[in-house]
């Protein structure tokens, strides 16, 4: 097996068990901040290791990788920048406005190249998910743009952007395992479904979220 692939299960996995301890632990508890920390780490790796493993399935010449390593690159960008941003608004880091603008730039990027790749290949969940990582984008700039957040303001925007990389985390784990649905199920529970399930549960609590902490 592909050592890449490899590790980035390895961080995968770690991801999705540390991802729990700071969504229910104390606010601002130790628990919650060493669990944050290590989730942020292993989304670090989990993102580096699947942009390389989707690059090499781009450019290895099948055609039939390219849909799902457009798919799956568009997560791990929506994972990375969201990873990002809960960082970086979990504290008051005014500097990373000078130096992190690029992030949500070439998320924007990113989003609007799956959104052309979609529509070219007519593939409706890469387009989905190219205009989900276009509208997180977006909305990462607008904040940079009024100024860091401060107060009520920035617990809303690291909630909702903590959120936004658990869902990413899910999906990921969702389509990297949708073998596992058991045969009996699959005709009630389509791919599609499952893939969209947890943006579909999660997007609405971020909203409030953000709302609440305004």
């Amino acid at each position: 097996m592909d050592p890449l692939v490899v590790a980035h299960a390895v961080a995968g996995t770690l991801a999705l068990l540390s991802m729990w301890v700071p969504l229910f632990a104390r606010k601002g508890g130790r628990a919650h901040r060493i669990g944050g920390r290590v989730y942020v780490a292993a989304m670090l790796g989990v993102v580096i290791l699947a942009l390389i493993v989707c690059a090499q399935r781009l450019t290895d010449g099948v055609p039939g990788n390219d849909e799902m390593a457009w798919f799956l690159s568009l997560i791990a960008v929506l994972a990375g920048s969201s990873t990002w941003f809960g960082w970086a608004t979990s504290a008051q880091r005014r500097t990373v406005q000078s130096y992190h603008w690029w992030i949500p730039i070439a998320a924007l990027g990113a989003g609007a190249a799956g959104v052309v790749f979609g529509m070219m290949r007519g593939v409706p969940l890469v387009i989905v998910f190219g205009a989900l990582t276009l509208a997180l984008a977006w909305a990462q700039l607008a904040v940079l743009r009024r100024g860091w957040p401060a107060g009520r303001a920035r617990i809303g925007e690291h909630l909702g952007a903590m959120i936004a990389a658990c869902i990413s985390t899910i999906t990921a784990f969702a389509v990297v395992n949708q073998g596992l649905v058991p045969s009996i199920v699959r005709p009630w529970l389509p791919p599609m479904v499952v893939w969209l399930l947890p943006t579909m549960v999660g997007v609405p609590f971020i909203v409030i979220l953000r709302g609440r902490y305004r």
